[in-house]
């Protein structure tokens, strides 16, 4: 390692689905004046805990005049204690990007995503039961992690985007983050929406036909048949096959079938749906705007004066 303390480091925290596969492979290594080490540098703290006590095991790079940047959404979900105060061991000086969205959208992107990635077979209803239960459930409540970064690095050394700035006006949401970088730097907007999102109806029901093939003739068979071959290789070669299976879903099948079935209807979580959240959801936004210099509700954020004037119009009409 070299430098670490010294060298001006942006750390990119997420949050999971939002944006971050964008920024983590068109965005940071286009910047100039930047030097992007990519995600996997901070895998084992993501995925292993404290490892490295005495220090990141790599070297941060050649140039300690122009900021680092790191990058992994694992740092804003599970264990977030423990990992802002090791990042806060290795660079005393480091400031942190979050991107958040809002929790209806989130919720329909994260119910897809894991459709065409975990061969999940829930109905939509059953999985917004359990979702809070679930290792995501946390990502609804964006002040818990928020507030565990302030309390470690300073509310000052925090950028807070909402990624619905992206949809509006993309430019003002790479060029804050830039700004927030350090130095002046030319940037690209990135083009591609790497990993889209396919939400309609029609291309839930094909996930789901693929999953029961798959994991009838495919999964099942070479499970059982791989566990006695090769019991020490078995886990490896499942993870690769599997992640190769998920690539085809998510970018090949699920796009295929929203251009076959234009007109399928659009899936998409309302605030019925999640009626039991909305109080909790309500009160962390109010909690989030704290940290974050744009308006939330202008961008469908739920807020507790939201639900006030819900229920308000509700009674009236009663």
């Amino acid at each position: 390692m070299s430098g670490s303390s010294a060298a001006t480091v942006i750390i990119h925290i997420g949050r999971h689905k939002c944006a971050s596969t964008s920024l983590q492979q068109e965005f940071f290594p286009q910047l100039t004046r930047r030097f992007y080490r990519g995600k996997e540098m901070l895998t084992n703290i993501t995925h292993k805990g404290n490892l490295f006590p005495e220090g990141p095991p790599f070297d941060l790079g050649p140039d300690e005049n122009n900021p680092i940047i790191l990058s992994r959404e694992g740092l804003s979900l599970g264990q977030v204690e423990s990992k802002s105060r090791q990042l806060k061991d290795w660079f005393p000086n480091a400031r942190i990007v979050c991107v958040v969205r809002e929790q209806r959208d989130l919720l329909t992107t994260l119910y897809v995503w894991r459709y065409a990635c975990d061969f999940m077979f829930k109905s939509l209803r059953r999985y917004l039961r359990s979702v809070v239960r679930s290792k995501y459930g946390p990502l609804l409540f964006n002040h818990l992690v928020l507030e565990q970064y302030e309390s470690v690095f300073g509310k000052e050394n925090i950028l807070v985007i909402p990624y619905e700035l992206l949809r509006e006006d993309a430019e003002e949401f790479y060029r804050t983050i830039a700004d927030f970088s350090g130095s002046a730097a030319d940037y690209v907007i990135p083009t591609t929406r790497w990993h889209r999102t396919c939400k309609r109806r029609a291309s839930l029901r094909a996930y789901t036909a693929y999953n029961i093939f798959v994991g009838i003739f495919f999964l099942l068979p070479t499970a059982v048949l791989l566990h006695e071959l090769m019991p020490d290789r078995y886990r490896r070669w499942r993870w690769r096959a599997c992640k190769k299976l998920h690539r085809f879903s998510r970018r090949r099948l699920g796009p295929a079938i929203e251009r076959l079935f234009p007109n399928s209807e659009t899936l998409a979580v309302t605030s019925a749906d999640i009626a039991h959240l909305l109080p909790d959801i309500a009160r962390s936004n109010d909690l989030l705007a704290k940290y974050c210099h744009y308006d939330l509700e202008s961008f469908g954020y739920i807020t507790t004066r939201d639900l006030r004037q819900h229920l308000e119009n509700k009674a009236g009409n009663t």
